[in-house]
């Protein structure tokens, strides 16, 4: 496991810095959550990630200062959360549909939740309602970095880490999505052994999969 730079901290995700994680998420995805609606949406969503024992979320922190985040779970885990969570972005539509419908903060809300998935019987992920879960299969959900702490090795760090709790939680394989045009996360996946499955055609997102190291 890399070791942790002098001053910085990673520590699991709590319920009360939801909002941090939220903030964080649309320093580092500014095309999402720009809405002051988006972000409470956000930060719903940190919330339920903090309040459940089988998600794990992880934050790098230099005091007061959050500098990186990741989240991971079961991808059953993440569809129960985004059906949670639809339907309370469907009741506030109805009740204000007027902000949803401003700067297409629901078109946004709904890009930014991934389809439900699984794992078909060959160990690669597919549509949840395709085949049985494999319950050996984690997914990598968010990862982020401040800008003013990129280059700091963060993200490797808190991969690191992720691993670590993954498999003591007792995965054995991750999958990632990321979007193809995001080359320099597709380096780092691949400067850390993740492989690439098939490239779809246009615009869209890139799965990646790795074996957990296990010591």
């Amino acid at each position: 496991m890399s070791k942790e730079p002098s001053g910085i901290e990673v520590r699991p995700l709590r319920v009360k810095e939801a909002s941090r994680f939220a903030a964080l998420q649309r320093i580092v995805f500014s095309y999402y959550n720009s809405s002051k609606l988006g972000q409470s949406f956000c930060t719903a969503l940190y919330r339920q990630y903090a309040l459940r024992d089988d998600t794990i979320g992880l934050g790098v922190w230099r005091g007061d200062d959050l500098l990186s985040i990741m989240i991971a779970c079961h991808p059953v885990v993440e569809a129960e959360i985004q059906r949670a969570l639809m339907k309370r972005a469907m009741l506030a539509a109805l009740v204000r549909p007027h902000l949803w419908l401003k700067g297409g903060v629901l078109r946004r809300v709904i890009q930014s939740l991934p389809g439900r998935t699984s794992t078909h019987d060959d160990g690669v992920p597919g549509n949840v309602d395709e085949a049985p879960l494999d319950k050996t299969w984690i997914k990598f959900i968010t990862m982020g970095v401040h800008p003013a702490a990129r280059r700091m090795g963060l993200a490797t760090l808190l991969t690191d880490h992720m691993y670590a709790e993954a498999v003591r939680q007792g995965y054995r394989h991750a999958e990632s999505m990321v979007f193809k045009t995001n080359t320099a996360q597709r380096r780092l996946r691949e400067k850390m052994g993740w492989k690439p499955g098939p490239e779809p055609p246009g615009e869209g997102s890139v799965r990646y999969t790795i074996d957990l190291p296990v010591e």
